[in-house]
């Protein structure tokens, strides 16, 4: 029986699958992986520009392609981008002499449930993966998408390839998932905004997931989340720096970036505060309606995102993505609504017990001259929503200064 150190699960994003020459770069780096692996796992997302292609195409063809009553079939268009993507890596992968099989994410035994747009993962039944993997082939997983219990196509929503890896490699036991992507792991900001910003070799599952909810493009929320509940090690790594160690040094690639693992120890003293990360979302708008008991179970059951909620005096707060703000309203008929919105956020430790660090948080923003909507603290991170302007990058250039240096 192989052993679980023997497993890995490989990711690749859109921009590292975007053109031939470059699936042929991943082909090559899988091959290396499989040198030193008896078992691999890859879960690949569109290539390129494809899903906002594919996005586009439907609006031109139907106005009302957004729509929810829609929402199945563009399910069913948007899933085409990883199935052109796993099996072109699948051919250049035979070009290399490695054998391979690509698997939809129903193949895959990606079971969710009835949420077109937005479902989640009920659970995860790899006969065929595993099969493949028996004979010694290279599984190849079309990222983002699954199969209801009602045997409708599903997808698994913005990142959704992510915890497709993520969801795979707890299931079949892997030490280890790497996320392969355009940027070279973890840091304390976007470094193409904040050009200080570091990276980070460790952190812990804690602060990625903060980073990620507050808008950190690195990775997608729900994959930490899964990554922490079944205690499976992220690292986050650059495709085309790996991509080029391939060619010198082979026994080196996938040990870069940055590993994403347990709680880490901040250098804080024995009390006080540390930030760890900027995070910025832009793109947002809030929805102000009647609250009720069911209204997040509704959202979710109508694929709508939440980011963020809150009730007072009787209404209910939410905050969706700006191209969603159709469907909100529709699902709360009346509503008033703010659009034009950007939630930007410290995630670190100590923050609610540090009024300095609140002061310095709250005078970056008035310094930047931002409209604030709302403003909170927790322990681990500040956060609030403002207007959304070119003010905004200023305002985490500024935080990123006066927090980390």
């Amino acid at each position: 029986m192989q052993t679980a150190e023997e497993l890995v699960v490989l990711k690749f994003g859109g921009s590292s699958v975007a053109t031939p020459e470059k699936l042929r770069d991943v082909a090559r780096l899988i091959r290396a992986h499989r040198t030193r692996r008896s078992r691999v796992v890859v879960v690949v997302s569109a290539m390129g520009d494809t899903t906002d292609d594919l996005l586009e195409l439907a609006g031109r063809v139907s106005p009302h392609a957004r729509a929810p009553a829609y929402r199945r079939e563009m399910d069913m268009l948007l899933t085409a981008g990883e199935r052109i993507s796993m099996s072109l890596l699948s051919m250049a992968l035979h070009d290399l002499d490695v054998e391979s099989l690509s698997f939809t994410g129903s193949q895959s035994g990606i079971v969710t449930d009835t949420v077109h747009g937005e479902a989640r993962i009920a659970e995860i039944r790899p006969t065929r993966v595993k099969e493949a993997l028996d004979r010694g082939q290279v599984a190849i997983v079309a990222g983002f998408q699954g199969v209801s219990r009602l045997k409708e196509i599903t997808t698994l929503g913005r990142g959704g390839s992510d915890t497709t890896a993520v969801a795979l490699a707890a299931d079949l036991g892997a030490v280890e998932c790497l996320i392969y992507t355009d940027v070279d792991g973890f840091y304390s900001a976007d470094p193409r905004k904040v050009p200080a910003a570091r990276r980070w070799t460790c952190v812990g599952w804690d602060t990625a997931l903060l980073a990620a909810h507050y808008g950190a493009q690195v990775l997608h929320p729900r994959c930490v989340e899964l990554a922490w509940k079944h205690g499976l090690a992220l690292r986050v790594l650059s495709t085309f720096s790996d991509s080029e160690l391939e060619k010198q040094d082979p026994s080196a690639i996938g040990r870069s970036g940055t590993l994403i693992t347990g709680v880490i120890g901040m250098q804080t003293g024995f009390e006080g505060s540390q930030v760890l990360s900027v995070a910025l979302q832009r793109g947002l708008a809030r929805i102000d309606a009647s609250d009720s008991e069911d209204a997040l179970i509704r959202c979710h059951a109508a694929g709508l995102k939440v980011h963020g909620w809150s009730t007072e005096n009787g209404r209910l707060r939410i905050l969706v993505e700006s191209p969603k703000l159709a469907e909100a309203i529709a699902l709360f008929p009346g509503a008033r609504w703010e659009t034009g919105l950007a939630r930007i956020a410290c995630v670190g430790v100590g923050l609610l017990q540090s009024p300095e660090s609140q002061a310095i948080f709250l005078a970056g923003l008035r310094k930047a001259g931002l409209k604030l909507w709302a403003s909170s603290a927790t322990p681990v991170a500040l956060e609030a929503v403002v207007t959304d302007s070119s003010a905004l990058d200023a305002a985490v250039q500024g935080l990123h200064d006066a927090f980390i240096g």
